[in-house]
């Protein structure tokens, strides 16, 4: 397992690419999520962590929980790439993670597999399969 992304539920991407820019970052052009209803836009910079900014698309998004009390762009979960997505998700349940969801799609890498799983102590965390290691 290793770490690959933060991931940001956003108000306005435009907003936060712009200030994410000032920082030095550079975005990927924007992904549609059809599947979430969400936009993503990827940010990379050199001997940097990858941040994914989301955008949730609708009033009834889950996303739209985290933004809330006028919080516009809020951290909410890390992501980390393994090999094996289906072998990652059996060894976390037994200790204590829970799948939030079904293996989908990354749509903004590749359409590789992914899923998010929950631990009281941890929070949200997302695995990537990521099989180029």
């Amino acid at each position: 397992m290793k770490f690959n992304h933060i991931g940001y539920a956003v108000e306005n991407l435009e907003s936060s690419v712009i200030n994410f820019e000032i920082l030095g970052y550079k975005a990927s052009k924007t992904y549609l999520d059809q599947d979430q209803n969400i936009n993503i836009i990827l940010l990379e910079k050199n001997m940097s962590p990858i941040i994914e900014l989301i955008h949730p698309l609708g009033d009834n998004n889950p996303l739209n929980r985290y933004l809330v009390h006028g919080e516009n762009t809020v951290p909410y979960h890390i992501a980390f790439g393994v090999n094996d997505i289906m072998k990652a998700i059996n060894d976390l349940r037994v200790k204590g993670f829970v799948p939030c969801m079904k293996i989908s799609k990354a749509v903004a890498f590749n359409n590789i597999p992914f899923i998010f799983l929950a631990n009281q102590y941890t929070g949200l965390i997302e695995l990537l399969e990521i099989n180029d290691w």
